[in-house]
């Protein structure tokens, strides 16, 4: 994989979370298989109600992902990905604390995942969402 892109991406509410999709393609179109990553890393922001520029600003803890339980060697297309009719080969359900009571669909977050390819070149790619998303 000498570069890759992120295409149509999805993220929808499980119960304690979200889960986000994502079709993880080479330059050449070929989706992403799990010999094409060397590793996978993950860290999920959350944006204070009110403050816009927080989604700019660097913080949380990047954490280390199994690269074979986030990345599938073939496209899979069920339920939870209404996209398109193709599919999706990257998937990962985020957990999310219980909220205070009051500040569940104020909260805001950013969930960021560097892919590092092979060769060393690396994708991001970022899940904007609030706890309203479905």
């Amino acid at each position: 994989m000498r570069s890759a892109t992120a295409e149509p991406r999805a993220a929808r509410r499980q119960p304690g979370g979200l889960v986000v999709m994502a079709r993880v393609t080479t330059t050449s179109g070929r989706p992403a298989t799990v010999v094409d990553v060397a590793h996978v890393r993950y860290r999920l922001r959350r944006i204070p109600a009110g403050d816009e520029r927080c989604a700019d600003r660097r913080g949380g803890d990047w954490r280390l992902l199994v690269s074979t339980r986030v990345l599938s060697d073939e496209l899979q297309c069920d339920s939870g990905w209404t996209v398109d009719r193709y599919g999706y080969n990257f998937r990962h359900a985020i957990e999310l604390e219980p909220e205070e009571p009051g500040g569940a669909n104020r909260a805001r977050f950013v969930a960021e995942y560097r892919l590092t390819a092979v060769n060393g070149r690396t994708l991001t790619m970022r899940f904007h969402f609030g706890r309203s998303t479905r």
